[in-house]
């Protein structure tokens, strides 16, 4: 998948990179995340805030995947 991002960044200008950003299923954020922020000017107290939106959206993520494992089916309600 990272190459197949690579492969659409190449060739259209300077100014655009590939920077993979890994949050766990169980919420746990990589520095890679945190670096990422930082890059794009989200600091401090809206880094942390962020962080911890993106820890909940896994967690949530996760435990949504949990409660349907024994299903055949998924649905969106």
């Amino acid at each position: 998948m990272i190459a197949i991002c690579k492969l659409g960044c190449r060739g259209r200008g300077p100014g655009l990179e590939c920077i993979p950003v890994e949050v766990g299923c169980r919420g746990f954020v990589a520095s890679s995340t945190s670096r990422l922020l930082k890059e794009v000017g989200i600091r401090g107290q809206a880094q942390r805030k962020t962080i911890k939106e993106l820890v909940t959206a896994a967690e949530r993520s996760s435990h949504w995947l949990w409660l349907k494992r024994k299903e055949t089916v998924w649905a969106a309600k």
